[in-house]
């Protein structure tokens, strides 16, 4: 994973936290003196869990999330964000992020989401994402082609009937 990846992922959930505890919402808000501080290390500890632990969380969960037709994310999601809550409050950065109950807890995490998305696709992430699985699956088809059309081209060319057997649809028996 690139230094790019990584720091826009940052950007996009510093913006998401940023948004999400301007004061929007009364349950989920940062407390001290250095909230700035606080903002910035709640980024990078929530881009951290979300890029390196989230997704082997998720592998675990597959198949409870696949029976709960992917309500389990939401609770993945909460996890994640109640585990940044707990570190900000244990690094002693003069500030902590606070989460009053499990209702506003599911509600940060999915207006999270739907500001990550949002903000990935402002910022052109996923389109340079597709842009590569396009170019690489031309590349794939490009390279096979030839042997594909010499291939075809071989079958086609083949004129000997020896291959196969025809039946006489009267007789039963081979022509």
């Amino acid at each position: 994973m690139s230094f790019r990846v990584i720091a826009a992922r940052f950007v996009t959930i510093f913006g998401a936290f940023a948004i999400v505890t301007s004061g929007l919402f009364n349950g989920i808000y940062f407390t001290g003196e250095n909230t700035l501080i606080t903002l910035l290390l709640a980024g990078l500890i929530f881009t951290v869990i979300q890029l390196f632990i989230k997704p082997i969380v998720v592998l675990f969960t597959c198949p409870i999330m696949l029976l709960s037709l992917g309500l389990v994310g939401f609770f993945v999601s909460l996890a994640v964000l109640y585990a940044t809550a707990l570190l900000t409050a244990t690094l002693n950065t003069g500030g902590q992020l606070v989460i009053e109950s499990l209702g506003w807890g599911i509600l940060a995490s999915i207006i999270m989401g739907i500001l990550d998305s949002a903000l990935e696709y402002l910022l052109g992430r996923q389109r340079d994402r597709r842009i590569v699985e396009v170019t690489e699956v031309r590349t794939v088809i490009e390279d096979r082609r030839g042997q594909a059309d010499a291939q075809f081209n071989a079958l086609i060319a083949d004129d000997d009937k020896d291959d196969f057997d025809v039946i006489d649809p009267n007789t039963g028996r081979p022509r």
